[in-house]
């Protein structure tokens, strides 16, 4: 399925980031680097790091994330929406996926990613995945 996104008016409130290739890696030296990793839950599929929690670092090419108010449980980009109501889209994902947790959706990646898979993030691992 095809999902096509829109701008939004104003950003949902931050509760994560998410970045791939070298903005993925940049953000996992940053968070090393400031000592955040016990501020986060995270998991890594791929290229992909995902970081969940409150002020999440910054970097050029991440994506920061926000639970969409409509559909609790469906995290999405800050300031992009799907043009599809995020309710039907939740409920989809729970039926055709399996999905009963807490999902993110990016634009550019066509999977939905199962938040329950996020851990601690422990600086060797991250350090491993580097």
């Amino acid at each position: 399925m095809t999902l096509d996104w829109l701008p939004r008016a104003a950003p949902l409130p931050i509760e994560g980031v998410a970045a791939d290739g070298d903005a993925g890696r940049l953000l996992a030296r940053e968070l090393l680097r400031r000592g955040l990793c016990a501020e986060f839950q995270g998991l890594t599929a791929g290229d992909l790091l995902v970081l969940m929690g409150r002020d999440p670092p910054w970097v050029d090419g991440a994506i920061f994330l926000g639970q969409e108010p409509d559909a609790r449980g469906l995290f999405l980009p800050a300031w992009r929406r799907p043009a599809l109501h995020p309710m039907l889209l939740r409920r989809a994902l729970q039926q055709q996926l399996q999905l009963d947790g807490p999902v993110l959706l990016l634009p550019r990646r066509r999977l939905a990613i199962p938040l329950a898979a996020c851990r601690p993030v422990a600086p060797s691992r991250l350090e491993a995945w580097l």
